[in-house]
């Protein structure tokens, strides 16, 4: 038998944990599934319904806000790798919009909210999780349950954590120390406290964390044939597995992973040469300029301050987390926006509105702003599908928190068409925006073409015509200052030229 290497889904650890830790932990979770366990059916489906009951029975700080965030996340991200990968099949399960799921398998939804423990962030790590006030990961300074929280806006003042470790050092470690945890949650032996033994469905169910690869090459087998303590037996032992999981799990960093930190006054272009079906970590960046002209798997943009990002086309999910004064145009199947402020947020969602988290301030949504010849091509890579009905998603956000003022819809006259440097200025058509912005767009543009025809009709003279042009230049510095536009118009200038 080849090498196996269980390699973790990282990507999953910035896309899909939400900022309510504090009212999870490891007995709650335990409590809670064993409960969900016992009244799921033969094929260990549960409802959203029974979620959000025994949910709100065994966490009573649990919002049914809250709970519906993390089913319909779940839903949308991570129910296409429920069949992958089993004994039963391999077919493909085609859903035309993974958020009217309304059943999943409860093994494999206890691993989407294990996650949810994980608490991490680009520049702090805070550790609440039982198991690690005893275990330290390297270079980890700081942690514990007395440092203050992460998961507040860029307002607060958090303790930043210093640590030397890559992120994935950090999930690798969280899942070891884990493992136990892992294992249990998806056992139907739940509910034992010790000789609890695994069957083959239910390893399987580690497909959704985990992906596989037999000899270098990642492969769609289920995990159960290829761990050769199931080929005799039914059902293994718990803590057999746990140490053929913990031999096989892969360390290195991902090569489909890709961070761009620290940019200061940047222009960035990145196409698909370097960027296509990747994830992109963007973190730290400062009045910089990011275009990602490609169809990538997923986008995290944290910390980052009076920032341009044009994402053309993203498969998986976008996450904002922590950003302020920052400004996003993406074309995505799933964007969720979280402790930020004073951000305009640009975005065609195609399989879900937007979902909004934590302690937003001043986020304004407008409608995808982005046209050029290629955009269709990058749209179908990425699988987002386009039509007119879902052009208005961005108007009508998840809000996860359940609170109604964390955000605000971008007006009409203020809708503007965002170009990239690398593109020559064309009238490509907006594809994903509505028709209203676009009326509007059009009828900017005729104002400004009847004003140029009365200047030209006007006959002026030299004197006259010098004098307009000092009187328009000193409006337009003034509106430049006025709006804060002076300065990131200059610094576009200069790194052009």
């Amino acid at each position: 038998m080849e090498s196996i290497k269980l390699k973790i889904r990282n990507e999953l650890f910035d896309h899909c944990v939400y900022p309510n830790q504090a009212k999870l932990s490891e007995q709650s979770l335990l409590s809670l599934f064993k409960a969900l366990h016992i009244i799921s059916t033969v094929h260990y489906k549960i409802t959203i319904f029974q979620w959000i009951e025994q949910a709100l029975k065994h966490i009573p700080s649990m919002t049914v806000a809250e709970a519906e965030t993390y089913f319909k996340t779940y839903a949308i991200l991570l129910s296409r790798f429920e069949m992958e990968g089993t004994e039963i099949g391999d077919e493909e399960v085609k859903i035309d919009n993974p958020a009217t799921i309304e059943t999943v398998d409860v093994r494999c939804f206890a691993l989407f909210m294990f996650i949810q423990l994980f608490i991490h962030g680009t520049k702090d790590y805070t550790v609440t999780h039982n198991n690690y006030t005893n275990t330290a990961w390297p270079g980890a300074k700081g942690s514990g349950p007395g440092s203050n929280s992460p998961i507040a806006s860029p307002r607060s003042k958090a303790t930043k954590v210093a640590y030397t470790s890559n992120e994935t050092s950090i999930i690798l470690h969280f899942t070891k120390t884990n493992l136990r945890l892992i294992l249990k949650l998806i056992a139907s032996e739940i509910h034992k406290k010790e000789d609890i033994s695994l069957n083959k469905d239910e390893l399987n169910a580690l497909r959704i964390i985990m992906k596989v690869e037999e000899g270098g090459i990642e492969t769609k087998d289920p995990i159960s044939r290829l761990c050769p303590l199931f080929i005799d037996n039914s059902k293994v032992p718990l803590m057999d597995l746990h140490l053929w999981i913990s031999e096989n799990l892969c360390d290195k960093e991902p090569d489909a992973e890709l961070n761009i930190k620290n940019l200061t006054y940047c222009v960035t272009i990145r196409d698909d040469e370097t960027v296509a079906k990747k994830d992109i970590r963007l973190q730290d960046c400062e009045d910089s300029y990011i275009y990602l002209d490609s169809a990538v798997n997923s986008v995290s943009i944290s910390y980052c301050t009076n920032c341009t990002v044009m994402i053309a086309a993203c498969e998986m999910s976008v996450t904002i987390d922590k950003c302020e004064k920052t400004q996003v145009s993406v074309a995505s199947n799933f964007v969720r926006i979280g402790n930020s402020i004073d951000c305009t947020i640009s975005v065609y969602s195609g399989t879900n509105v937007p979902f909004l988290y934590g302690d937003n301030k001043n986020v304004i949504l407008g409608p995808h702003n982005v046209g050029y010849t290629t955009l269709s091509d990058h749209l179908k890579a990425a699988k987002i599908p386009v039509h007119t009905s879902l052009v208005k998603n961005f108007s009508k956000p998840t809000l996860a928190s359940g609170e109604k003022s964390t955000f605000a819809i971008l007006e009409e006259a203020e809708f503007l068409k965002l170009c990239m440097p690398s593109k020559e200025f064309t009238d490509s058509l907006l594809l994903l925006t509505p028709q209203t912005y676009l009326d509007a767009l059009m009828a900017r543009s005729e104002i400004f073409a009847k004003l140029q025809e009365k200047i030209s009709a006007a006959d002026l003279s030299s004197d006259e015509e010098k004098m307009l042009h000092v009187a328009i230049q000193g409006y337009f510095r003034e509106w430049l200052v006025s709006n804060n536009h002076q300065k990131k118009l200059s610094n576009l200038l200069c790194i052009l030229e």
